[in-house]
């Protein structure tokens, strides 16, 4: 799989980093990698993750979920519906519940495997929590019901 950031002209100027649009994978993080270490490592620093307004821990699960959602072919990015179809991509780790890590933990694993479409669909069908109506009402999306 090839990495690619558009905007390597931010990365020299924010980073330091001098790379073509090919982003070598030293310098790139999947959203699934960085909740894996968050939830298995007890040396792990989530702040260096945080990103306004929200804390390390947060900003990695609502990364991690933008990630899953744009598998999906679901551009939760540019949602135009009520915030509360997607409450919990918003809500903070912190609130999150033992069966709601649970579920977020089972989506990093799936994640990880480079999962097909079907795969992806069939967790989101299966889950209790993620289901956004945004995403089952738009007929580009992998899960839109009819």
């Amino acid at each position: 799989m090839a990495l690619l950031d558009a905007n390597n002209t931010f990365l020299k100027a924010s980073s330091g980093l001098d790379v073509s649009f090919h982003l070598p994978k030293e310098y790139y993080e999947f959203a699934y990698e960085a909740w894996m270490k968050m939830r298995s490592s007890e040396d792990f620093n989530p702040d260096q993750y945080q990103e306004y307004p929200h804390d390390g821990r947060t900003h990695i699960k609502k990364s991690m979920l933008w990630d899953f959602y744009s598998l999906l072919n679901h551009d939760i990015g540019s949602d135009l519906s009520p915030r509360t179809s997607y409450e919990f991509t918003l809500k903070n780790y912190a609130e999150l519940s033992k069966e709601e890590l649970a579920e977020l933990d089972r989506l990093a694993i799936l994640l990880s495997n480079d999962p097909t479409t079907e795969g992806l669909a069939t967790f989101y069908q299966n889950s209790k929590t993620l289901k956004i109506k945004s995403a089952e009402e738009d007929p580009y999306s992998f899960v839109f019901s009819r």
